[in-house]
């Protein structure tokens, strides 16, 4: 009997002892980690082989769980976790979000006489569908089937617009011709929708070239080499950081492209373009015949800035020969041609254009259909017959 009494004796004692070191467990851990964050850890353990392993992760932060005399290094348990540890360990420092490397761009004024548009910022779903089309009216001139906006001061009339479409000269290239694509403004950017997202160096600009003029170019690259031309594809951000210099930098770019490739058959510049209502609100510009294609705008430098381009009207000419295959292919897709009293460094070849897709109203995706459309066409209007 006393035996039977001896014996519950020390199991009481056991247990209330292992009780007693249970509860000051709890304390002293409680002093050493934020509840908040223990649970956040015991949540987030997912197919971890361990409960404790959560709890070392916790305790030790950005220590090494295998550095050291830590009580890991004795235990055959805790080690058995230590790979999950340090998984999550480098996860949580690859998965912080790295710091923009730019300061938002606020210069004003280039070489065209435009600047970064003052563009409100609206919720992104916030533009307005438009399709811009001739008029038989004011600067624009129209010989069937096409447009042209012409804003010089140049005397440039119907006849002369229709001589340059019956009569001018064509271009036509070989395969393996090459074709040289660059971006003054490879920043420029669109209205992100679905799951598009960028980092801003300005409003509806970007350095991300998965999101800016760099991936309409590269698109429009794929479609060139598949009809058979050669192509350079100048990725430099020529508007970054310093905006007002961008035509002055694509212009060196430009001149060491030549210096290495003086063969190069035809250069285009792509930008995008940027409208807005009276209210601010962007506009969209697509096709009417397709309102998921983006439209697309030649665009023709001169000589009334001053500067010399005597190549302006071979510029044209060009512009003339590709706009009547774009737009029987295309339609709406295609807006006028724009002639403008810039040069856009259009002097530094004859077959030199600058070809805007969409404006900053549109997506991605509907920029790169209209870029995709746009050299098809412009591919078959090159080739031999």
């Amino acid at each position: 009997m006393r035996n039977k009494r001896a014996v519950n004796g020390l199991r009481i004692f056991r247990r209330g002892t292992g009780m007693a070191l249970g509860i000051i467990g709890v304390w002293l851990f409680s002093l050493t980690v934020d509840v908040s964050q223990a649970i956040e850890s015991f949540a987030d353990i997912g197919e971890s082989p361990s409960l404790v392993t959560a709890i070392f992760e916790q305790q030790l932060g950005e220590l090494n769980p295998m550095g050291g005399d830590t009580l890991i290094s004795f235990s055959g348990l805790l080690q058995s976790g230590q790979d999950v540890v340090a998984d999550r360990l480098s996860q949580s420092v690859d998965n912080k979000p790295a710091p923009a490397p730019w300061e938002p761009i606020r210069a004003q004024g280039e070489d065209d006489g435009t600047q970064i548009p003052n563009i409100p910022h609206p919720k992104y779903d916030d533009v307005i569908n438009y399709t811009a089309i001739g008029q038989n009216s004011g600067r624009f001139l129209w010989a069937d089937p096409i447009y042209l906006a012409n804003r010089t001061d140049k005397k440039i009339g119907q006849k002369d617009l229709e001589k340059l479409l019956n009569n001018g000269e064509e271009l036509k290239l070989e395969q393996g011709a090459t074709i040289l694509i660059i971006h003054s403004h490879g920043t420029e950017a669109y209205t992100p929708r679905g799951a598009d997202f960028y980092l801003e160096s300005d409003p509806y600009r970007t350095i991300d070239n998965q999101n800016n003029l760099v991936h309409v170019g590269s698109e429009m690259a794929k479609v060139f080499r598949q009809a058979g031309f050669e192509v350079f594809h100048d990725t430099t951000l020529y508007d970054y950081p310093d905006y007002n210099s961008s035509y002055a930098n694509a212009r060196d770019g430009l001149n060491g492209w030549l210096e290495e490739n003086p063969d190069i058959d035809l250069i285009l510049d792509v930008h995008r373009d940027a409208l807005t209502a009276e209210d601010g609100t962007p506009y969209r510009l697509v096709s009417a015949e397709d309102p998921t294609a983006a439209q697309v705008m030649l665009v023709v430098g001169s000589n009334d800035s001053g500067l010399n381009h005597p190549n302006w009207e071979k510029n044209l000419d060009l512009a003339v020969q590709l706009q009547e295959q774009l737009v029987q292919d295309h339609g709406t897709m295609i807006r006028p041609i724009t002639f403008r009293s810039s040069r856009f460094n259009q002097d530094l070849s004859e077959n030199f254009l600058l070809v805007e897709v969409g404006g900053h109203g549109n997506s991605m995706e509907d920029a790169l259909i209209g870029a995709r459309a746009f050299a098809g066409s412009v591919s078959i209007a090159l080739m031999e017959e």
